[in-house]
């Protein structure tokens, strides 16, 4: 029992080890002020945040405004699928 306790010890800091090594050059590769959280230009700033969020629920409203327009099925599924995406 005590060489299985060790082993796991040994597994979980080994682990951490490389997740710390991983974390280290992805942050070092990325410099998130010019090109913003996941790619995305508006997570540059916690500013950003607020904006994204913002455009997100306009862009949900006016598909959603059209969705109660009644237009066909498939127009439908195509809007809510955007709002899925937004």
């Amino acid at each position: 029992m005590l060489w299985s306790s060790v082993t796991l010890a040994v597994a979980r800091n080994k682990t951490v080890q490389v997740f710390r090594h991983n974390l280290t050059l992805l942050l070092r590769r990325r410099n998130f002020s010019t090109t913003g959280l996941y790619g995305i230009s508006h997570l540059k700033s916690p500013k950003g945040f607020q904006s994204f969020v913002d455009e997100a629920i306009q862009r949900s409203g006016e598909l959603v405004s059209y969705i109660s327009t009644k237009p066909s099925a498939s127009e439908i599924m195509r809007a809510m699928d955007e709002i899925s995406d937004t």
